[in-house]
Formats: C-alpha cells, sequence, structure tokens
C-alpha cells in the first residue's frame, strides 16, 4: 500500500507541477497511512487542519483551494479559515474513488498562489481514480499476508506445543516401561504376569503415538533431519520386525529377503520407524487369526519392502489419501489411531529418495 501511494503522489505532484504532494488512506474515515513526495513542510499540519475544518471525503470529483483563504468546491466556494492560518498558497485536495466510496485522498500543494490548471486537475483526478483499484489489491493482499503470518505463527505455536509435551511424557513414559520389564523378571504369578505384559505392551503404544507426534511437529516445522550413512539393510528390517514380534507375541509375523543382501544409503533409525508403522497399521487393520507379511526384495533398481496382510483393503478412491496427515477411513473410525502414522511414513520415505503405495495383491 505504501508503494502505490508513493507512486500516486509523485504522479499527481508532476502532473500539478505542486511543491508537494501526500497521498494517504483512510482510515474509518480519517487519514491513515501516507507518502509524501517532495517537502513534506506543513503537510501533516495541512491534513490536520483539513480534517478538523475542511472534513475529508465531501462531494464532489475535486476540490481545490484557490488561495489561502478560499476553497472551490466544483463551482461552489466556502471559506477555510485553518487553512488560511497555514500561510500555503495554493491547495488541491483530490478524492481517490472507487465505486462511489472514497479510498483515499491525495492532497497537493504549492507556496505560489498562482490560479489552478482546470485541466491539470482533471487529470489529477483520473490519475487518483484509476489508483484507487491498485490501492485496495494491495490493501486486500496486506490483510491476506496478515493472516497468513497469523496462521504461520498459530502452527509454530503448535508445533512448539506437541513437542514439548511430546518430549515431557516421554521421561515418565521410559520409567513405566522400565519398571514393567523389572516387575515381570520379578514377579512369578502368571495372571500378575500377564496385567504387567499389558502395562507393557500398551506403554509401548503410548510411547510409539509420542514418537509420531514429536516427528511430525519436527516434520511441519521443518526441523526432522536425516542421518543417513551406508548400512546393510537387511538387519535393519530383522530388527523392525523382531521388536515388533516382541510387543505382539500374539501374533504372526513373518520375514523373507528375496535376492543378496545389499547395501544401501539411509538413515537406518527412520527406515526402522517406517517398518514399525506399517506393520503396526497392517496387525491393527487385519484379523488377529490372520499373519503379516514383511518381504524384503533386492533387485538392479534398489530395495523394495513389501508389507502384506488379509485386511479388508482400500477403497480405490482413498488410497492416496491415507498418507494425508490426520485422514482416517470412514470404515475404520472405531479403531484407536490418529491418521499420522502413515503421514509420517510417507515423509519419510520421500525424504529418502523413496516412494509408497497401495494395493492389492
Amino acid at each position: 500500500t505504501m508503494g502505490v501511494l508513493g507512486v500516486v503522489a509523485d504522479s499527481i505532484r508532476e502532473t500539478l507541477d505542486d511543491q508537494s504532494t501526500v497521498a494517504f488512506v483512510l482510515d474509518d474515515g480519517r487519514p491513515g497511512r501516507l507518502a509524501v513526495r517532495g517537502s513534506g513542510d506543513g503537510v501533516f499540519s495541512l491534513i490536520e487542519a483539513l480534517e478538523d475544518g475542511a472534513g475529508v471525503g465531501g462531494s464532489g470529483s475535486a476540490f481545490a483551494v484557490t488561495d489561502a483563504t478560499s476553497i472551490e468546491l466544483n463551482s461552489g466556494r466556502s471559506q477555510v479559515p485553518e487553512i488560511a492560518a497555514l500561510g500555503i498558497g495554493r491547495v488541491a485536495l483530490i478524492p481517490i474513488r472507487r465505486s462511489g466510496r472514497d479510498v483515499g485522498w491525495a492532497l497537493s500543494y504549492d507556496s505560489e498562489r498562482r490560479p489552478p490548471d482546470d485541466a491539470r486537475i482533471r487529470l489529477a483526478t483520473l490519475v487518483a481514480s484509476q489508483s484507487a483499484m491498485a490501492i485496495e489489491t494491495a490493501q486486500i493482499i496486506e490483510t491476506e499476508r496478515a493472516a497468513v503470518a497469523r496462521l504461520t505463527e498459530n502452527d509454530r505455536l503448535k508445533n512448539v506445543f506437541v513437542a514439548t509435551v511430546s518430549h515431557e511424557l516421554r521421561t515418565p513414559l521410559t520409567a513405566i516401561l522400565g519398571f514393567a520389564e523389572i516387575l515381570s523378571e520379578m514377579i512369578d504369578d502368571g495372571d500378575m504376569k500377564d496385567h504387567i505384559e499389558d502395562i507393557r505392551r500398551e506403554s509401548a503404544v503410548l510411547e510409539s503415538l509420542i514418537g509420531n507426534l514429536l516427528d511430525t511437529s519436527r516434520l511441519d516445522g521443518g526441523m526432522l533431519s536425516l542421518e543417513v550413512r551406508s548400512v546393510l539393510i537387511e538387519p535393519v528390517i530383522a530388527e523392525a520386525v523382531e521388536l515388533i514380534r516382541y510387543n505382539n507375541q500374539d501374533r504372526q509375523i513373518r520375514f523373507e529377503v528375496e535376492g543378496q543382501p545389499g547395501i544401501v544409503n539411509v538413515d537406518p533409525e527412520r527406515i526402522r520407524q517406517v517398518v514399525l508403522n506399517l506393520v503396526d497399521n497392517a496387525l491393527k487393520y487385519s484379523p488377529l487369526d490372520e499373519p503379516v507379511d514383511v518381504t524384503l526384495r533386492h533387485d538392479a533398481d534398489g530395495v523394495t519392502i513389501h508389507i502384506d496382510d488379509a485386511g479388508a483393503g482400500i477403497p480405490l478412491g482413498e488410497r492416496a489419501s491415507v498418507f494425508q496427515r490426520f485422514y482416517r477411513l470412514d470404515a475404520h473410525e472405531e479403531l484407536a489411531g490418529t491418521g499420522i502414522g502413515l503421514y509420517l511414513v510417507r515423509a519419510l520415505v520421500e525424504a529418502h529418495g523413496g516412494a509408497i503405495s497401495v494395493s492389492y495383491t
């Protein structure tokens, strides 16, 4: 807006060949932001005088002060002693108007008391009228930018809050998991061991959820980094499968390797996290008596990891959507979940230069 006002002030000052011109927008009917071109002596006092004495936003396409004691509004004349007291020779006040509404005004003045040039006044009025749309557009852009800035800041604060809460939750959760392991080793009672196993298993689920929330906030904040190095991929996947088996001892999870084991450049912790999330998702949505198969395949194009389950499947129209943040299938709303696991999986896979998709076999 300030840039447009500057152009308007420059154009009108050159058109009227005046000493100084100020262009300003109206804010609740009063002069708001302004741009001054030329000598700015007395301009603020003049605006104040016009606001308090003559008023801003009168009818007519333009009015001009022909000398220090009289104002010409179309064909009418009125006395403005407040302007006369400033000792300024000639003043022209041009409305910046659009659709009958005053967007702002351009005020131009000169110390010489030469008579106004009607042709120049008409041209200056045309310049101001044509500038109204540009000013309104600039104001809309500024409003939108301010709204985006507020949303961005709110999103940043949300991410900071989630990261802080997630970090603080991990400390007591680590203690719960540790003591559950100790109790499991100390107690021989079968029923008690089952209860302790429930504590350990649900705590592991909560730990995974907290980790996903923390990583999602880092991802959205552009702070999620990878520690890529050359590793044998098979032990990475095998370790993830063993961990899932340990946490789901009543489920059958099979692991198979096809082709020669290969060395790949990945962040092993993040790839392990991808497999954990995918297999956990497969277990959640497939029958309890059906196995989940994890297959690692090596070929000339690289490495592919397949997670196969016997679940009901994902409708064709929703396969791409399942990787969106917070997306949940309507058919599975009764199952617990946040809708961020697959979103995070896709982000981690793509960060490695890979791709992920859903298919039926």
